[in-house]
């Protein structure tokens, strides 16, 4: 393991991909970048583990069609290359990389479509809720169909293998895959136009994010909609359209025109109900468009009452030639794709990344307020833990706070870690001001993998980014 933890693993399995199917170079690159995209997606939640309620849909851009979005665009990539393959080749190729990847995707859309038909059904969204019902079968039954075609392949070589509805698992009690009981609308009144906006809309100078718009029917036929007035530096994926069912519509900020200071974003969307022509003003975003010069680059800033910020791009770095311990970068592990990892520093430099070790990261942060905040540090644990998992993080001046991660296997918290593929490790700090701080972390153990920091103030809304 050792020898191996300093190779690039997409370089790997590339290799791996050329012995196996007789890929060139560019398809060994393509079977690569999907598997180790693939990882990072069941690293979330392996598909064993899902349940309902698992990711926010009315926040960050939709957390699970985002999900459902990523894993879809890698099965269509591997469909397209296991196109390439010779016929005696593309059964090894389904079972090692297509069925698990479109079962697993499949997996994810059953269960948030099922939340998305129960949501969309309180919110009283019409006829869409029929479709995102029906969008959940639909999954389950790919996942039969495909599990169907597994055990056929090669005269039944694989039979029972990947059967997880055989009846010697009733013995032990296990969970099988069934449909799920979706929301369901019984009828529909006339058509209307049905408004959602995402939660939360503030956004800071700078920010590359969009938000999004959702435009429903409320009932049967069809809705014709337009945007009316909007702020001139607003830009849309569409101004109009006709609505059956529901539709998304993208809302994003072109910064070079937006003027300076805070203020709330209000655009007017008008519609036809039967002859009579309906307008609503919505508010779309809170823009907070400050002199984003005055602060270092690097710099993360505190949105709706939360910080997130990823481990491995720090604002800056910093090593003490007598230190022991280094954090290094770390490719290809984790839901992010980029992690940190600390290790003991005569390792470091063996591992062929001198350029990026340090003995300290630094994050430029700018608060909201003063106060107190809650600190959540996100470690990837392992299931061989042992040893010490210790690491200190601070602020500005103040006296670092030491972290224990979990050491022992085979407790409660070791299961929930292995269960959930992080363990979570909270602390509070003390914000003297609002304004720009820095917030540093220095590892203690070797061993410890970090994702990312998350910063929520204190006694305001609860913070969940996806699993």
């Amino acid at each position: 393991m050792r020898d191996f933890a300093g190779q690039d693993l997409r370089n790997w399995v590339s290799k791996k991909a050329m012995r196996d199917f007789d890929f060139s170079k560019k398809q060994a690159k393509e079977f690569a970048d999907i598997e180790i995209g693939f990882q990072q997606l069941v690293f979330a939640r392996k598909p064993e583990h899902f349940r309902n309620g698992l990711f926010l849909l009315e926040e960050n851009g939709d957390e699970g069609q985002r999900y459902i979005d990523a894993y879809q665009t890698l099965a269509r990539r591997s469909e397209f290359l296991q196109q390439s393959l010779e016929e005696d080749a593309k059964a090894a190729f389904f079972q090692l990389q297509l069925y698990p990847l479109r079962t697993c995707a499949d997996t994810a859309a059953k269960f948030i479509y099922a939340d998305k038909a129960a949501l969309y059904a309180e919110q009283k969204r019409g006829g869409c809720v029929n479709w995102y019902a029906a969008e959940s079968d639909a999954a389950y039954y790919r996942t039969v169909q495909d599990t169907l075609q597994y055990e056929k392949q090669r005269q039944g070589k694989w039979r029972w293998i990947m059967d997880p509805w055989q009846s010697a698992f009733r013995k032990r009690g296990a969970v099988l895959p069934n449909l799920l009981s979706a929301g369901r609308v019984a009828s529909l009144d006339y058509a209307d136009l049905g408004i959602a906006s995402e939660k939360p809309f503030h956004v800071f100078r700078g920010a590359a994010e969009k938000r999004f718009l959702d435009l429903y029917n409320r009932g049967s036929g069809f809705v014709e909609w337009w945007i009316e007035s909007a702020p001139e530096w607003l830009k849309f994926s569409e101004r109009q359209g006709i609505v059956c069912r529901d539709q998304r519509i993208w809302i994003s900020l072109d910064w070079e025109r937006v003027p300076q200071g805070s203020f709330d974003t209000e655009i007017a969307i008008c519609w036809y109900n039967s002859e009579k022509r309906l307008c609503k003003k919505i508010e779309v975003f809170h823009v907070e468009n400050i002199r984003i010069e005055e602060f270092p680059q690097k710099t993360y800033f505190e949105t709706d009452g939360k910080i997130l910020i990823p481990a491995a791009l720090p604002s800056q770095t910093f090593r003490d030639p007598d230190a022991e311990v280094l954090w290094l970068i770390q490719h290809d592990l984790g839901r992010m794709g980029i992690s940190l990892r600390s290790e003991k520093a005569e390792f470091a430099d063996d591992d062929g990344r001198k350029a990026v070790s340090a003995s300290q990261v630094r994050y430029s942060v700018w608060f909201a307020s003063s106060g107190s905040y809650q600190l959540k540090l996100y470690r990837l644990p392992t299931l061989n833990e042992r040893g010490m998992q210790r690491m200190e993080i601070g602020l500005d001046n103040q006296n670092g706070k030491t972290l224990f991660g979990n050491a022992v296997t085979g407790t409660e918290k070791w299961t929930k870690g292995v269960f959930e593929n992080v363990e979570v490790l909270e602390t509070e700090i003390a914000v003297s001001s609002a304004g720009y701080h820095e917030i540093t972390l220095n590892p203690i153990d070797s061993g410890c993998v970090i994702e990312k920091i998350e910063l929520r103030r204190k006694n305001g809304k609860d913070v969940r980014v996806n699993p």
